[in-house]
């Protein structure tokens, strides 16, 4: 299924200076353009280009100064191309009315900019802790095996499932087991590098991606967040504890199924030896 155009997908500036900088030039353009065909013919829907361009890649203020401008260029054009108007505010009323409708129309394209922005990064956030869903940990471990295989580079998934989970809500409620898992998703995030991504797959079952990270530094990963989470559960009160799977591949899986599913047989194996213990595995 194809996915929603996000505003990153459109081929336009990425950075809001060379869009402002494009936009400048195209105005100045469309000024001369306005300038050299009179009073005879109107492209002042041509303003409606550069402003766009800076509503989309820079912001709303941005597009109310690009629209300022333009409203400033066809204002000047009027006054240098007709000599004389009926009304001599004509041409101001005419540059007010331009300015407002480029404003608006930036305004409400950065609205929707922003409105696209936010719900793409709700669609990649888990609702309940605030780290990463599965969709957002299946992009980014794709990205990153399409940078292992080329580079090379060792790659560790890190797999976690609270012990006895079931228990918590049985005995002390949803409200607990939710306080809980917010609590995880706190000690997991604390651990990690910007690089790594946290993601709740679901229920009480976290992953932590750790790009370019071979056996020894996964190890001391895995050691680091096992200290933060009990520690955190302690200061809680909880008493509950984790199991941990890890592996940790020195040549590119083949897939992200193979990614998972061998960190989590090793989380079944921690599991199967009492709980409250890691399992690493590596593969070469």
């Amino acid at each position: 299924m194809a996915s929603r155009l996000a505003p990153d997908d459109l081929p336009l500036p990425r950075s809001p200076v060379v869009a402002i900088v494009i936009a400048a030039c195209t105005i100045a353009v469309i000024g001369r353009l306005d300038y050299a065909t009179g009073s005879e013919t109107s492209v002042v829907v041509l303003y409606l280009l550069p402003v766009a361009l800076v509503a989309w890649t820079a912001g709303p203020v941005w597009a109310v100064l690009a629209a300022l401008l333009c409203a400033a260029l066809s204002l000047t054009s009027d006054l240098l191309v007709i000599e004389t108007f009926r009304n001599p505010l004509v041409p101001y009323w005419n540059a007010a009315a331009q300015f407002s409708v480029f404003a608006l129309f930036g305004l409400v394209l950065a609205a929707l900019r922003s409105s696209i922005q936010r719900e793409r990064i709700a669609s990649h956030l888990d609702y309940l802790t605030g780290v990463a869903n599965w969709r957002a940990f299946a992009e980014a471990a794709e990205t990153e095996l399409a940078r292992t295989r080329r580079f090379g580079h060792p790659l560790t998934l890190v797999y976690t499932d609270c012990d006895d989970f079931k228990q918590v809500n049985d005995t002390k409620g949803h409200t607990e087991g939710d306080r809980i898992l917010r609590l995880i998703a706190g000690a997991l995030h604390e651990t990690t590098r910007e690089v790594d991504t946290v993601a709740r797959l679901g229920g009480d079952e976290f992953v932590v991606l750790l790009p370019e990270t071979g056996p020894d530094s996964a190890q001391r990963a895995v050691a680091r967040m096992q200290d933060v989470v009990r520690r955190r559960m302690t200061e809680a009160g909880t008493g509950v504890t984790i199991s941990i799977g890890s592996a940790t591949f020195l040549r590119p899986p083949e897939s992200l199924d193979e990614l998972v599913r061998v960190a989590d047989r090793m989380l079944y194996a921690a599991k199967s030896e009492g709980g409250d213990r890691a399992v690493r595995a590596t593969e070469d």
